[in-house]
């Protein structure tokens, strides 16, 4: 069986800055530069430069907590274990607009879905 492979989005507060309390306000996010992965949870892996020396060589930190991935549909903050899924309210989107025309695609598709869909996509990033 052939692995898919998706493309993830990781953005950081400005200057590498660390969001240990994982509150957006106060925080304005840069993509920082993306990695192929199967799910959420590998592109955290990919996402470090330990494991990963194409992302290393972007000179950047490696992801941490507070950070941001994002895929074709999906916003999540990594929290200190596990992820926290962004809802459209959070001020993040305000803030993120600005960088990246994909994650007003996010946007414009997330508003359309339902919470049951967005759960199911959600639940396929955990395997």
């Amino acid at each position: 069986m052939e692995t898919k492979f998706k493309q993830f989005n990781i953005y950081q507060p400005l200057n590498g800055a660390l969001n240990i309390t994982c509150s957006i306000e106060g925080y304005v996010y840069e993509l920082i530069g993306s990695v192929k992965a199967e799910n959420l949870v590998r592109s955290f892996y990919e996402s470090q430069n330990d494991f990963n020396p194409a992302y290393a060589a972007l000179g950047k930190r490696s992801t941490s907590v507070g950070d941001i991935i994002t895929d074709g549909m999906l916003v999540h903050m990594v929290l200190p274990v596990g992820f926290k899924k962004l809802k459209t309210k959070d001020l993040l989107y305000k803030e993120i607009m600005e960088l990246d025309e994909t994650v007003i695609d996010i946007l414009d598709t997330r508003i359309k879905l339902d919470d049951e869909t967005m759960d199911q996509l959600l639940d396929n990033c955990y395997e």
